[in-house]
């Protein structure tokens, strides 16, 4: 099982290699995806299965290894794809990445730190235990953390993986239908000195907006709970 997981860390560690050594981040750019928008467009209606199956795995490659990039192609969604069908590839696609990137953790690492940090986990552990899944669901709706970091930070502790996809896919859920909307907007800008519209500014300033008005509802939630307990 050792060597399996060393074997396993430098796969990552090449991996990473490789997609920086061909410097693959320069695609993921606002730039130049308005310079190849109506070719990527046109890639989608010559073969729209195989082109969306495509973008999929894209996406849940950036989103597992944290490449830079899956909000760039959250926003492409929406102007390739449209809303509804936008919305369900990056809702997918962040949601597998996201597991993949916790199950990932959790074999390289969550024996290690439960063993060296035994003591200090055990109030976090027994807390994730009960409420794991609303706990996730919370810090995907006020994102103080990275969400690769929780990621790999979740991995470690005993939430179940179907706590984990819950969690996860309901918390992610309401940015990307924000993000996939904005995208939408996309089709009318030619230049990356457009991009400052009205529409798009709007987009994201709800979404800038939306992490504090989570956490109104959230605090208003626990409130409620503490209200009918009594």
């Amino acid at each position: 099982m050792l060597k399996l997981r060393i074997l396993t860390f430098l796969a990552i560690i090449l991996l990473f290699v490789i997609v920086f050594h061909l410097d693959l981040i320069r695609y993921f750019n606002m730039e130049f995806f308005l310079s190849e928008k109506n070719k990527l467009l046109s890639l989608y209606q010559d073969s729209p299965v195989f082109f969306i199956l495509t973008y999929f795995c894209i996406y849940v490659f950036c989103a597992t290894f944290s490449i830079p990039g899956a909000a760039l192609l959250s926003l492409v969604s929406g102007f390739l794809f449209g809303f509804f069908i936008g919305s369900a590839v990056v809702s997918l696609g962040s949601a597998t990445g996201a597991v993949c990137s916790f199950l990932i953790s959790r074999f390289l690492m969550k024996n290690f730190v439960q063993k060296k940090f035994a003591s200090r986990l055990k109030t976090i552990n027994e807390g994730l235990k009960k409420n794991g899944a609303f706990y996730l669901f919370s810090l995907r709706l006020i994102p103080v953390f990275p969400f690769f970091l929780i990621n790999i930070l979740m991995g470690v502790t005993p939430i179940s993986t179907k706590q984990f996809v819950i969690g996860s896919f309901l918390g992610m859920l309401p940015g990307t239908f924000v993000f996939v909307n904005a995208g939408r907007q996309l089709a009318h800008i030619s230049s990356i000195h457009q991009i400052f519209s009205v529409k798009v500014i709007l987009s994201f300033i709800l979404l800038a907006l939306l992490p504090w008005i989570f956490k109104w509802l959230i605090k208003i939630g626990k409130k409620l709970q503490m209200k009918y307990k009594k």
